[in-house]
């Protein structure tokens, strides 16, 4: 006696054979004599996981192998006038496009020869911490042998960051050939930069810094005559930026000669770039005054 089967009881036979189905056209084919899988089959095959016929995937099917993560860059090095004993200060003068760190303090600079034609700017050693700021060459013209070129670049070497230079000599100051000052990868006639009044010098900020309201600032050195001269810079109004002591003229007896020293206050280190190229122009003037 046979009974009949429920539509119910047909379904599920029916679905019993898809499934066996589904999985024969997956199974891997038998190789034949003669025929090697492809690559690409091969990749296929050992890529495939095992599926299952009922109920949800397991996790460790889903788990896929981590990618390696590329290494952080490198934090960028302080350079120039990132002063590493110093505070962060953000409001800077226009034309800096960096913050740049200002000591909360004044610091005491000496210019160092470091070989017949160059120098060094490096603070004393009461700031272990701070390595040199400026590399002050000096060349020859070779087409004007009475002429000088003047570079200042950033860091210890000539081959840093070039700031700025100048050309001084007899055949410069003509009335066919003015000195120029090149300042942040421009070039300037030296009169439109520096104004002078008797023994004082007054930076005069290229006019699209002075647009933006960068303030002048004067170098006076009318004690230069003394036996220990000190040349003050002030800006407007009246604002101590630096003091300048050149190298005393006589040696005395049984002690080296004193280096020039500079001291620049917390005010002057914003201006930092300007500062020296304009003393470095102003020294040269003077030392022409003198031989005149």
């Amino acid at each position: 006696m046979f009974r009949r089967k429920s539509k119910f009881n047909l379904r599920k036979d029916n679905n019993r054979q898809e499934d066996s189905i589904v999985a024969e056209s997956v199974s891997p084919s038998p190789s034949l004599p003669g025929l090697q899988p492809s690559s690409s089959e091969r990749s296929r095959s050992s890529l495939s996981l095992p599926l299952p016929m009922d109920g949800p995937i397991p996790a460790a099917s889903l788990s896929t192998t981590p990618l390696p993560m590329p290494p952080l860059p490198p934090m960028p090095a302080m350079t120039g006038t990132a002063l590493q004993s110093g505070v962060i200060d953000e409001a800077l003068p226009p034309g800096y496009e960096t913050i740049v760190l200002v000591p909360n303090k004044t610091v005491k600079y000496q210019f160092s020869n470091l070989g017949p034609n160059c120098m060094l700017l490096s603070p004393t050693s009461e700031y272990p911490n701070m390595g040199p700021m400026y590399h002050i060459a000096v060349s020859m013209n070779c087409f004007v042998p009475y002429s000088y070129i003047t570079t200042m670049t950033r860091g210890c070497t000539a081959d840093g960051e070039v700031v700025g230079d100048f050309e001084q000599g007899e055949l410069v100051d003509t009335s066919v050939r003015k000195p120029i000052v090149n300042f942040r990868g421009r070039g300037y006639p030296m009169d439109k930069l520096m104004s002078r009044s008797k023994m004082k010098w007054t930076w005069l900020h290229p006019l699209e810094e002075m647009a933006l309201g960068k303030s002048f600032f004067t170098w006076d050195c009318t004690h230069w005559r003394d036996t220990t001269p000190v040349f003050s810079l002030r800006g407007s109004p009246f604002t101590l930026l630096a003091s300048f002591t050149p190298q005393t003229p006589f040696r005395q007896c049984g002690q080296p000669n004193q280096p020039s020293t500079l001291e620049v206050t917390p005010e002057g280190h914003k201006y930092f770039d300007e500062l020296i190229l304009s003393l470095l122009i102003v020294e040269a003037e003077r030392s022409r005054a003198r031989r005149r």
